[in-house]
């Protein structure tokens, strides 16, 4: 990260919070939109999807990086299973899709502005 950055805060929350056996009984994957994407790359989403399935990370442009916060269920990644409260850091030059567990996954996408890795374009 990019020291010496101007602070800039912003706060979101979720539309409705769901438990534990919601997120194991959806259909189908959700994904709210927390922050909009900023011209500068700064976004946030809330991902929700039910056991077992894949889908790609939020498209993105122009970021810094992004942290995966594990806020229920599990997140895998390769062969291993990251339970509730992992965070896994992904460089801007890296994708990682999201794979669900086996009791399905909620995950907060925090995504840093292309500022921070100290390169503009």
């Amino acid at each position: 990260m990019q020291r010496g950055l101007k602070k800039h805060q912003e706060h979101a929350s979720p539309k409705t919070l769901v438990s534990d056996v919601a997120i194991r009984e959806l259909h189908a994957p959700t994904v709210d939109v927390l922050i909009a994407p900023r011209e500068n790359g700064l976004a946030a989403y809330l991902v929700r999807m039910p056991p077992d399935q894949v889908i790609p990370a939020p498209a993105c442009d122009r970021n810094g990086g992004r942290f995966y916060v594990v806020t229920k269920g599990s997140l895998v990644v390769g062969d291993t299973n990251l339970p509730g409260l992992t965070t896994v850091f992904v460089s801007p030059d890296e994708i990682l899709d999201i794979r669900s567990g086996p009791a399905g996954i909620e995950a907060l996408v925090t995504q840093f502005p292309e500022a921070a890795r100290g390169v503009e374009r």
